[in-house]
């Protein structure tokens, strides 16, 4: 059965804390259970209080692809409304960007919520420059998020000429995240912050 078409009382019977990836040999292997976006937020925001100086950021991905909905995730416009729904509900817009592959997502937010920060996610295989990606989408994002191979100083130059953000992923290892420094990124997007 997909995910999509269980009830919450049955997915949160599942453990998805306690099983080894061989990419990700740091993580700590505990219980975990798929919690709903709000009781993420709601925990987030609880630990923030407690043990930072500083409010919580947040970069939520819509995860959708065209030939999926209805099937592994409800129709895009209607994921984005339910997503942006709970980010107003639990007033965390100003700090939240919302990030995507799926042009869809990122065209529909930017349409229909202009006020919140999109990001565009892009594969190693992308090659549109910047004037043709910002064509594309029809307006101009806040951040561009490419796979960090892509990123070059040519690369860089484009997206900040275009005022947009450039905020590689998923960068795990040091030497690569210092390469990325030297070209002036604007953030990086880890699995290890520690690396830092």
């Amino acid at each position: 059965m997909k995910i999509y078409a269980m009830n919450y009382k049955d997915l949160i019977k599942y453990d998805i804390g306690s099983k080894f990836y061989k990419e990700f040999p740091e993580q700590k292997k505990q219980v975990t259970r798929i919690a709903k976006l709000a009781d993420l937020i709601d925990s987030t925001e609880a630990y923030a209080l407690q043990k930072r100086t500083a409010p919580m950021f947040y970069n939520i991905e819509v995860k959708s692809k065209e030939d999926k909905d209805g099937i592994y995730h409800p129709r895009v416009e209607e994921f984005v409304d339910l997503m942006v729904q709970v980010i107003t509900e639990k007033k965390i817009a100003a700090r939240t960007i919302i990030q995507s592959f799926d042009i869809r997502a990122v065209k529909y937010l930017n349409k229909a919520y202009p006020q919140l920060k999109v990001s565009y996610l892009i594969d190693g295989n992308y090659t549109k420059n910047a004037q043709e990606t910002i064509a594309a989408l029809g307006f101009t994002p806040f951040i561009i998020s490419p796979h960090y191979k892509l990123v070059t100083s040519e690369f860089v130059k484009q997206y900040h000429k275009a005022n947009v953000k450039v905020i590689p992923w998923t960068v795990n290892n040091k030497t690569e995240i210092e390469q990325l420094k030297v070209l002036k990124v604007d953030g990086i997007i880890s699995d290890y912050p520690n690396l830092f």
